[in-house]
């Protein structure tokens, strides 16, 4: 028998692309955080499952920590000692 692929929502499957796109383009700027990595990771074993809840929950996370790790790369750079 063919093997049925889980499915997730619609709305599930558009926070999973789009964390997926801000996940890369964190990497590309060296500002990704791990835990953007690890909810991005959490968010794509949910999807094979089926389990749109968690998908969206982690995919939210994921762009929510990218975006954050991208406004870091705008604070100025802290010395300590000065």
């Amino acid at each position: 028998p063919a093997e049925t692929k889980a499915t997730i929502s619609a709305e599930a499957q558009a926070a999973l692309t789009a964390a997926q796109a801000d996940v890369k383009a964190a990497k590309a700027k060296n500002a990704l955080w791990t835990t953007a990595e690890s909810a991005l990771k959490a968010a794509e074993e949910a999807a094979g499952k089926g389990d749109s809840a968690t998908v969206l929950k982690q995919a939210k996370l994921a762009s929510d920590h990218v975006k954050k790790g991208m406004a870091q790369l705008d604070y100025p750079v802290l010395k300590v000692g000065d």
